[in-house]
């Protein structure tokens, strides 16, 4: 973002292009993890604690694929990749237009990729390995012969595309909220600045307060018990005769 927002000040062009090529990369380095996140899933190695959690040899590849969305450290990294695809095309399609515009429209759009790529790193990482801490606190790797499988509640073709529309949709809205930077970052009043710039921040806010919680309740759902079937009624008795 650093080198979109200098360019811009300076106006050196090659740094611009620079953040804009940087953009590009980002891209391309997320569907790759994307991509390897799925080879793990398909390939059933359970040594990866995502695949083990939510994947398992008996789920149809229908179900497989879907495992990517199907738990919090891969839905943040499908909403990464979706982002920065997004993202790209932008870049993409302003290579030659509306240059005066995408240097702050790069910088905001690579800030908000950087604190998710950050979160998925650090916090939610879905290529973390299985492993037992041993005598002297040496850590063993482990695979279990299985996977945990993916929960029935989510085995349905609705809940294999919802999430990929509604982060389609939802994710969107960063590149037309990012547009309005240069008008923030431009000459005149100094509190109207600040205050769309205050508005700005708050609403990320509440749109993240919002993912986590959906991501809270989904976990929820995941871990409820698939209720037993009602025991069936015995049939009633064969109806007496009157006594003669």
């Amino acid at each position: 973002p650093q080198a979109a927002l200098i360019g811009a000040r300076t106006g050196r062009e090659s740094l611009v292009r620079s953040a804009e090529n940087g953009m590009i990369a980002a891209w391309l380095l997320v569907v790759t993890a994307s991509v390897a996140l799925v080879g793990l899933i398909l390939k059933n190695d359970f040594g990866i604690e995502y695949v083990a959690g939510h994947s398992n040899r008996a789920l149809p590849l229908f179900y497989k694929v879907a495992s990517l969305w199907a738990g919090q450290e891969g839905s943040l990294l499908f909403w990464t990749l979706v982002l920065t695809t997004y993202a790209a095309i932008v870049v993409f399609q302003n290579r030659r237009e509306n240059r005066d515009l995408m240097p702050y429209v790069v910088a905001c759009l690579f800030g908000t990729i950087l604190f998710f790529t950050i979160i998925n790193l650090f916090v939610a990482n879905p290529f973390r390995a299985l492993g037992v801490i041993g005598a002297g606190g040496a850590v063993r790797l482990m695979a279990p012969p299985d996977g945990n499988g993916l929960n029935p509640l989510l085995q349905h073709p609705a809940m294999v595309i919802h999430p990929p529309i509604l982060y389609f949709g939802y994710v969107g809205f960063a590149v037309p909220a990012a547009h309005p930077a240069p008008g923030m970052s431009s000459d005149g009043d100094a509190a109207s600045r600040r205050e769309a710039a205050l508005k700005a921040i708050e609403d990320e806010r509440k749109r993240l307060e919002g993912l986590l919680e959906r991501q809270r309740k989904r976990r929820e759902l995941e871990l409820q018990p698939v209720p037993p079937a009602p025991p069936q009624n015995p049939p009633p008795p064969p109806a007496m005769g009157d006594g003669g």
